[in-house]
């Protein structure tokens, strides 16, 4: 994953967009990331037609986008996204529009299992696919078609339940320290025992402290896999916060990666 600028709208909206690499090495790290909170956008690529080994490229795509959804509806269920397809100045219009149709029907089909698999007893809201699973085509020469997806994407956001929402203001106080803690201390991650106590000073005890937690989890401003039971924390896992998930971002790019001077630098 990659981690970009803040983008800012005219409405004052603001996009923290983050780049989910698609190798199938990155599928497990990938989910390490995926927050309730969130639009995703599931990006494939045009396949050049009638050359060989088109049908082994469509095969990938389909792989890729019947995984992402899998991991997406397991870890965010219920969660929205959009498609989009890129290299379209690479493809015939005609051609364009029968993968675009392969595509569509394919995510209707995961979609239909994904209604089968649920049961009355244990429902589990299945993805929501905007636009009935039609593709955003974008030309990445000339821009055609980013407009397009970005009003889409503005106008999804000013429709989440999230948008205007009120949140209390020591939660905002708790992570505007958090983030502060990060950059001036260049801490990455600290005890469960010290983010209780900060959270403490800013009014956040027991309940309220997980709660906001979850709402900082949700985006993505820190990174906490432990429980939120009241139970002894004995595991590492338990007991770490992560209040510097770019810091997770650029570890796992440089494992992945085999880049020798982000292994160095992160794991020693």
């Amino acid at each position: 994953p990659w981690a970009y600028p803040l983008v800012r709208v005219r409405s004052g909206l603001s996009f923290q967009v983050k780049d989910m690499t698609g190798q199938d090495i990155c599928v497990v790290p990938n989910q390490f990331f995926l927050g309730q909170r969130a639009i995703y956008v599931l990006v494939w690529k045009a396949v050049r037609g009638l050359v060989e080994n088109t049908m082994e490229d469509e095969k990938e795509i389909d792989a890729t986008i019947s995984t992402c959804m899998d991991f997406i509806q397991t870890r965010v269920p219920g969660a929205r996204f959009v498609l989009a397809v890129t290299h379209t100045d690479c493809v015939q219009s005609w051609e364009l529009q029968r993968q675009m149709k392969r595509v569509r029907e394919l995510v209707h089909r995961k979609l239909k299992s994904f209604c089968v698999d649920n049961s009355d007893e244990n429902f589990i809201l299945p993805l929501e696919v905007d636009c009935d699973g039609e593709s955003f085509p974008v030309n990445c020469l000339n821009g055609k078609g980013v407009y397009a997806l970005r009003s889409r994407l503005k106008l999804l956001a000013e429709q989440s339940p999230w948008w205007r929402e009120s949140i209390p203001t020591n939660f905002v106080e708790f992570q505007q320290a958090i983030s502060k803690k990060a950059i001036d201390e260049g801490l990455t991650w600290i005890s469960w025992q010290h983010y209780e106590d900060l959270g403490r000073k800013m009014g956040l005890q027991a309940n309220l402290l997980k709660i906001c937690t979850k709402f900082l989890n949700d985006l993505a401003s820190i990174k906490y896999f432990g429980t939120y039971e009241d139970l002894p924390r004995i595991d590492l896992i338990d007991c770490t916060v992560f209040i510097n998930p770019n810091w997770m971002i650029n570890a796992f790019r440089g494992l992945i990666c085999h880049d020798r001077e982000s292994l160095f630098t992160y794991f020693g």
